[in-house]
């Protein structure tokens, strides 16, 4: 006799950056992507070396002189085309 069968998920399995799927490559591509669209420019190697830093601690690293309204609004149009797949 077998148990029955439950409709219930028995495991549920999170990633937490990096941790099952190396995504880097991509979120530097999405900032990378982000800051050219809002006029700036910054190496490919300067953004790696602040991957995986809090997104707003990072451009206030990068680009100083940029407003926390303007921080948000790169911050969420990075978000955006992370989830697109972009670039």
């Amino acid at each position: 006799m077998h148990p029955p069968q439950s409709s219930q998920a028995q495991a549920l399995i999170f990633d937490v950056e990096g941790t099952l799927i190396d995504c880097a490559t991509q979120m530097i591509d999405c900032w990378e992507d982000t800051i050219i669209k809002a006029g700036h420019r910054i190496p490919r190697g300067e953004l790696q070396l602040y991957s995986g830093m809090d997104g707003d601690e990072m451009l206030q690293t990068l680009l100083p002189d940029l407003s926390a309204t303007t921080r948000k609004a790169l911050i969420e149009e990075h978000g955006r085309s992370y989830r697109r797949g972009l670039p």
